[in-house]
């Protein structure tokens, strides 16, 4: 195969299911295939409880399906140790989630620098590339501002940069945006939109707002367990 053909994301016959009580099984997902190719931005929508969050783990690495095979740019993980996985994220992947998880006590910068220096890497550079993502997000003149000192919308989109540092190849997000109201809702997912498309950022991102979902290059629709639509 042409090595430009590879898609980013691969995910192969994805099976997931869980047992509640008395041993009964509750099928989440049951058979989902998907590609999405470098550079694509694919909203996934669907009825709460039907498996978008799920999905989205498990795309990401962060969890495992029972059976099928998720694929990173041809690589087969599904069956990849811990280590191997986690290496993986750190390399490939970026998550972000509805509510953004920034620490409280460091500043912006420091928030988006701290996956870099936890691995060690270089400070000067790591922090010169921080500055540069929350610049390009709009947030030039909030840098040195703590969580508390920045609107809901500034936060998520200092989420958004420390998902970034990394400069991973697929960008799985999880209702990014619903936690804000509508005008910055929409303000924040251009700005990730635009990065995307001048990085050619693979994205897959769930979310419940069509409006957004809209202006992505493809819809893919979860519903029991399936896809329904692509």
């Amino acid at each position: 195969m042409n090595k430009k053909t590879i898609p980013v994301l691969s995910l192969k016959n994805i099976k997931k299911s869980y047992f509640e009580g008395e041993g009964r099984r509750l099928d989440i997902l049951r058979g989902i295939s998907l590609d999405l190719q470098r550079g694509e931005i694919v909203g996934l929508i669907g009825p709460s409880g039907s498996g978008k969050s799920t999905l989205l783990h498990i795309a990401g690495l962060l969890d495992q399906a029972n059976t099928g095979d998720v694929e990173i740019l041809g690589q087969s993980c599904g069956h990849l140790k811990d280590f191997d996985r986690t290496l993986m994220r750190r390399e490939k992947i970026g998550f972000v989630y509805q509510f953004h998880h920034l620490l409280p006590e460091f500043t912006a910068l420091e928030n988006v620098l701290m996956p870099k220096l936890i691995l060690g890497e270089n400070f000067e550079t790591s922090q010169e590339k921080a500055k540069q993502l929350l610049e390009t997000l709009g947030l030039s003149q909030r840098l040195h501002h703590t969580p508390s000192q920045l609107s809901g919308g500034e936060q998520q989109r200092v989420a958004i940069a420390r998902s970034l540092i990394h400069a991973p190849r697929l960008l799985c997000a999880d209702e990014p945006t619903g936690n804000l109201d509508p005008k910055t809702s929409e303000r924040v997912f251009q700005e990730l939109f635009d990065f995307a498309k001048a990085s050619s950022l693979t994205c897959l991102i769930a979310t419940h707002n069509l409006d957004l979902a809209r202006q992505m290059d493809r819809i893919v629709k979860l519903q029991d367990g399936i896809l329904v639509s692509d």
